[in-house]
């Protein structure tokens, strides 16, 4: 079920957000545009949305399990 749900602001730079989980910026990118071209999340230089919540569940049981 793909369900759009509201944006949610990015007030991190990607050296920011790349550094709080022990990442490159260019790791970081690489991965959130991954995530998009999955449908998954869309990403504007100051928001995200999620696009399919329920893949995104999926996903982190995957790398959880």
């Amino acid at each position: 079920m793909t369900r759009r749900v509201g944006p949610i602001s990015r007030s991190l730079t990607l050296d920011e957000m790349a550094a709080r989980i022990g990442q490159t910026a260019r790791w970081y990118a690489v991965f959130l545009y991954r995530l998009a071209g999955q449908g998954m999340i869309s990403i504007t230089r100051t928001e995200f949305a999620i696009t399919d919540r329920q893949a995104l569940l999926d996903l982190a049981q995957t790398v959880k399990g």
